[in-house]
């Protein structure tokens, strides 16, 4: 008879499954957003720099040991949200 007891799944990976989102390169994020990747990058610049107009941009995700950049779509469409309010604020 085989053996139909199911095996206890490790910790954290139901929920690894189930947060796991599209992820985007600077390049594909840009792309998305609608400027090119040295915008987005400069951007991200300003921010750190502490200009109060990019205080709120949203900041990239970070893989942990490679410390390379990634968007995920909710990061995308904060972006855009951002960039929106800066163009009509400059209007």
């Amino acid at each position: 008879m085989a053996n139909t007891e199911r095996t206890p799944m490790a910790k954290g990976a139901a929920t690894a499954m189930v947060a796991m989102e599209n992820r985007y390169t600077n390049g594909q994020a840009a792309s998305q957003i609608g400027v090119t990747k040295n915008t987005l990058y400069r951007w991200e610049v300003r921010k750190a720099a502490g200009d109060p107009n990019y205080a709120d941009f949203p900041a990239p995700r970070r893989i942990k040991h490679s410390n390379h950049r990634f968007w995920t779509d909710a990061d995308i469409r904060q972006v855009v949200e951002w960039k929106n309010r800066l163009v009509e604020s400059a209007a």
